[in-house]
């Protein structure tokens, strides 16, 4: 067996966690062995946020720091293997995606529902949200009463995108979350590997 391929495999079960060291290691071997590189291999799998144990360590630990009283809420969470994670670690945090990218595999315990849907059906006070595809979909947050945090893991791009929106919100606080959680390696909306940036948007009411 290639050495890679167990490491591969962590990747891709939901009940293994790997390093961020091990999702290195096979972000090097794609690069440097497979044509397309390692977003093909994001891509071809549906793996858009590379979920390792730092991430979730790093995220448990923000989360229990702000003193949430939940619902807690995981949007856009694919095959939730964050929220599985999360969950595992003690957090009581539901995973909802719409599977509207049909490369996307289906897990038992992610609810389908859209972005609007879980708002209105679990009225959160934390949401967290995974490289959301569209604009509107952060500002739904943001703007639903019962949210207070909300943890968005995403590209530079995106965040700037609606970066004029937060201004103008003098309500949102905005705490930048890099080398607080750590997201890297991962993709961005282009196919390219980049470091994520991740924000935490608190908003008083």
């Amino acid at each position: 067996m290639n050495s890679i391929e167990p490491l591969i495999a962590k990747i891709h079960a939901l009940d293994v966690l790997p390093t961020q060291k091990e999702c290195l290691e096979v972000r090097a071997y794609f690069e440097s062995h497979k044509k397309g590189g390692w977003c093909d291999f994001g891509r071809d799998n549906g793996i858009y946020l590379m979920v390792h144990r730092e991430l979730v360590d790093g995220l448990f630990d923000y989360i229990q720091s702000l003193r949430a009283e939940g619902p807690f809420v995981e949007i856009c969470a694919g095959r939730g293997k964050l929220s599985y994670w999360l969950s595992q670690r003690g957090l009581p945090i539901v995973a909802v995606d719409n599977y509207s990218w049909d490369n996307v595999p289906r897990e038992s315990h992610v609810v389908e529902a859209s972005h609007q849907e879980a708002l209105n059906r679990y009225n959160p006070e934390l949401v967290v949200a995974c490289f959301p595809y569209d604009i509107p979909i952060p500002i739904d947050v943001v703007t639903h009463p019962s949210v207070r945090h909300f943890i968005h893991l995403g590209n530079a791009g995106m965040n700037e995108r609606w970066k004029s929106y937060i201004e103008e919100e003098a309500h949102i606080v905005t705490k930048d979350l890099d080398g607080v959680v750590d997201t890297y390696p991962t993709f961005d909306d282009w196919g390219s590997a980049v470091r994520a940036s991740n924000k935490h948007y608190y908003i008083s009411r």
